[in-house]
């Protein structure tokens, strides 16, 4: 269930910095409440993706070592 979760999270996350990508990489934007400018937001994301697909690679190790 956890790596579903995470695989999930980390996918939507991937995806929303590919929309940023593709409309406006420089333009600022708002997280959790603080402005950034566009290429902090993306290093941002970009950090929390890696950690979320991480979490789920782990995960499906744990499972395939487990069977």
């Amino acid at each position: 269930m956890k790596f579903w979760i995470f695989l999930i999270i980390g996918l939507l996350t991937v995806m929303e910095i590919i929309y940023k990508l593709i409309r406006c990489a420089s333009c600022d934007a708002n997280y959790l409440g603080f402005d950034l400018s566009g290429y902090t937001y993306l290093i941002c994301q970009t950090l929390i993706s890696s950690v979320l697909l991480y979490g789920a690679y782990k995960e499906r190790m744990k499972i395939k070592a487990s069977s």
